[in-house]
């Protein structure tokens, strides 16, 4: 077989064989439902509601911005298809989910590939390197967390997109004459489709600045780096994150009036946030290493920090991450690859794990992020021949390491699969977020299982910890609900009383409404229904029950 025929028929080779090995080791997670955003995007939206597929429906997801708060046109244009064609349901959204992500690896082995040749190492090294680096990632039980959470299409695709905008840019960066005009057009529309997927696509530019820090060019001197083109490259970033932020309906004012007075949004700061990341970041780092199942939760709550030094592990934390980065940056020379690791993790990080007042955690961030990680190990083991006792090891190594990556990721595939068993799984590990409470006491309140579903309120009464206000007011409600229908309804009135304190919302007042009838109090109870509260009434969350952000459970 010629090159120029392997170059193509490798990558083809690749994606099936993961496709296939990702179904099977995946498929328990389609026994599941949506949890969380995917179960209130999916219920809510009248896209979903009946399979059509029109241009009607086509432009409206196009303009009339159906996910709260952002233009995410890709994935929700694959959301309609997919209705369309099979039915939109928790299945049909992982299977297509672990479709996406074994393209993802396909398109992750052939950008280390081009990494390692242009390093200098031969091809079989190159070819063999990327495959270790490329299958590390992509059967990483932490990483695969986010193929199995439907929602999180729109990583996935952003991710896509990001991937072939820097194989682009390695195409731009050789050529000249036409192709360079050519594949620099190609770079400005995947660049733009990576955007329209999810907002992390404006991150490329800071991916690329990376690469050509490290990478070596014909265009530098040895030991330094080519500051005019990254002056131009950061220009670029900050001037497109601009446009697109005012294309996907982002007032800039508003973003940082939000940062630095968010309300009741979030039960932290900015300050306290940034310096809480510190901790998230080295501990993503440690799951994407030792990603053991018993450590993966879907929920992960930590305790904020409100100084450098309390917790301690704060200064710990940030010394460690500008000690890293440092000296990535100092020894680029040394170990590019290793270099290159770190700052494209550390980079990749920027938009959601900075200021901007976001969830404090989620493991699907690390998608990106982590493309480059396992990189370095790759490129040391395809150094190592099979023919020697040391080298025979290395590989040994790396086919123990692949199949308990594939093992862990099949036990996590059963837990998403598993409504009851993932919930008690985030209690279990994330004993500090009412998100766990709340949603597995609804699952045993509509089992009739009303005293269950109590006595896990009440646990995540006692154990949660800084959490939204309005996180307490469902759990508040729920506690109300569950002894309304013990027939406890003085005991239930005052928790009822505490939710609304907090928060009204329509829930909230039809349950009390329903709470003073019992209780013969029918003013009180025709005041919670009142007109008056009509303004400050959201769509709310069904019955029995109310869970964390609306319907969303």
């Amino acid at each position: 077989m010629n090159k120029e025929k392997q170059k193509y028929i490798i990558p083809v080779v690749l994606f099936l064989t993961v496709l296939v090995i990702l179904l099977v080791l995946g498929g328990p997670s389609a026994k599941g439902r949506f949890y969380l955003d995917s179960e209130g995007y999916f219920r809510s939206l009248p896209y979903f509601q009946e399979r059509s597929l029109t241009w009607e429906k086509v432009r409206d997801v196009v303009w009339k911005n159906p996910y709260p708060g952002s233009k995410r046109i890709l994935p929700n244009l694959s959301f309609i298809v997919q209705n369309h064609l099979a039915g939109f349901t928790a299945a049909s959204g992982r299977y297509v989910n672990l479709a996406l992500h074994s393209l993802n690896i396909v398109l992750v082995f052939v950008l280390l590939r081009n990494i390692l040749l242009l390093i200098g190492r031969r091809e079989d090294h190159s070819t063999k390197g990327a495959a270790v680096g490329a299958l590390l990632w992509g059967f990483n039980p932490f990483v695969t967390e986010s193929v199995f959470y439907v929602i999180q299409r729109m990583t996935l695709l952003s991710a896509t997109f990001y991937l072939a905008a820097v194989l682009c840019y390695l195409q731009v960066r050789s050529a000249d004459g036409i192709k360079r005009w050519l594949w620099s057009a190609v770079l400005a529309l995947t660049y733009t489709a990576s955007v329209l997927s999810k907002e992390n696509g404006v991150l490329i530019l800071l991916g690329i600045m990376c690469l050509e820090i490290v990478l070596p060019s014909a265009e530098k001197t040895e030991g330094k780096v080519p500051a005019k083109k990254l002056v131009m490259i950061a220009g670029l970033f900050i001037g497109l994150s601009l446009v697109f932020a005012l294309i996907l309906g982002y007032n800039p004012v508003s973003v940082v009036r939000d940062i630095f007075s968010p309300g009741q949004a979030r039960e932290f700061t900015m300050g306290q946030r940034v310096l809480t990341q510190g901790r998230v970041l080295v501990h993503y780092l440690s799951l994407l290493f030792f990603p053991s199942p018993g450590r993966l939760s879907f929920l992960m709550k930590y305790k904020l920090s409100t100084s450098l030094v309390s917790p301690p592990a704060t200064i710990l934390a940030w010394a460690a991450i500008i000690g890293i980065i440092a000296m990535a940056f100092r020894q680029r020379r040394r170990w590019p690859l290793i270099s290159l690791a770190v700052l494209w993790f550390f980079s990749n990080h920027l938009l959601e794990s900075s200021v901007l007042m976001l969830e404090m955690a989620f493991a699907h961030r690390n998608y990106l992020p982590a493309v480059l990680v396992f990189l370095p190990v790759g490129d040391w083991v395809a150094a190592k021949r099979l023919k020697e006792r040391a080298g025979a090891a290395c590989w040994l190594v790396v086919v123990v390491a692949l199949i308990l990556f594939g093992t862990g990721l099949n036990q996590r595939a059963r837990v998403w699969g598993n409504p009851e068993i993932f919930w008690e799984d985030a209690v279990r590990k994330s004993p500090g977020s009412l998100r766990g409470y709340i949603n597995l006491g609804i699952l045993y309140d509509r089992k009739g299982n009303e005293g269950k579903a109590l006595s896990i309120y009440r646990e995540g009464e006692k154990n949660a910890f800084e959490e939204k206000p309005g996180f307490w007011s469902d759990l508040y409600c729920n506690i109300g609900i569950a002894l309304m229908e013990q027939g406890r309804y003085r005991e239930s009135e005052p928790y009822m009383d505490r939710a609304l304190e907090i928060t009204i919302n329509e829930d909230y007042l039809y349950s009390m409404a329903k709470l003073q009838r019992y209780l013969g109090n029918t003013k009180k109870g025709l005041t919670a229904l009142s007109p008056s509260h009509e303004s400050a009434l959201p769509s709310g969350c069904g019955k029995p029950g109310c869970s964390p952000g609306g319907s969303h459970y």
